[in-house]
């Protein structure tokens, strides 16, 4: 296991092509980062593993941010951002997830600027919503202006995007904010798009491009932050 969300299956066997694997027993299941499958926890698979490919699972309830190749969070490579989104099957599930951008170099306590954004996903047998909190310290602003909302190819529930943005005046990311903005909307389909000014949060079809551990050249640098499911 990576982590709390991602079960990565390295293949060691010369010539190997394939790889039998175990998946752990949990409540919700695993997503094949790849094809975009579910499968229930609890039993043994065989997946293909090619040369380009490492056999990746992410657990049923996680939500993976991904982010250009760099050295810094948002210096050389934050022009975009993914986020990955792997729902639990059934009814009366919830997940949490929460990430931090700043500029890559200087302390939140010295007063520089910070964003936090807080995701929580939650659905239905009959439907998806994702609720998103951005959260401003000093007015800082990220060198990207969307996040890039993906499903699993085999996740056919419709996707509701909520987003809400606060501004927080003062030196703590904690502290009450000033100014509150929200907007939701209904992502049915392609190009649905949920925005509070500053950050927009937009919903892509799924592609083999976006399985991999490169999507248009960048690959998934964002460690978790807070991941927590109930």
């Amino acid at each position: 296991l990576l982590g709390p969300s991602l079960l990565v299956c390295a293949v060691v066997d010369r010539g190997a092509r394939s790889r039998n694997l175990y998946l752990p027993s949990n409540r919700s299941g695993w997503w094949d980062w790849h094809t975009g499958q579910w499968l229930s926890g609890g039993q043994h698979v065989t997946v293909q593993a090619p040369l380009h490919m490492v056999p990746l699972f992410a657990a049923a309830g996680s939500m993976v941010p991904l982010a250009e190749a760099a050295t810094h969070a948002a210096l050389d490579g934050g022009r975009y951002r993914w986020l990955r989104l792997f729902p639990c099957p059934g009814d009366g599930w919830r997940s949490e997830y929460t990430w931090v951008e700043d500029d890559g170099l200087s302390e939140v306590s010295c007063g520089t600027g910070a964003m936090r954004i807080t995701c929580e996903l939650q659905g239905s047998s009959a439907a998806l919503a994702l609720s998103t909190h951005v959260q401003v310290h000093n007015n800082w602003s990220p060198p990207f202006d969307t996040v890039r909302v993906l499903l699993p190819s085999g996740e056919k529930r419709p996707l509701t995007i909520c987003t809400r943005m606060t501004r927080a005046p003062s030196e703590n990311v904690r502290d009450e904010a000033s100014k509150v903005t929200e907007d939701c909307n209904d992502n049915e389909g392609n190009g649905g798009k949920s925005g509070a000014g500053l950050l927009a949060f937009v919903l892509e079809a799924y592609s083999p491009d976006h399985a991999g551990n490169d999507i248009d050249g960048c690959s998934w640098g964002l460690p978790a932050a807070v991941w927590q499911s109930e």
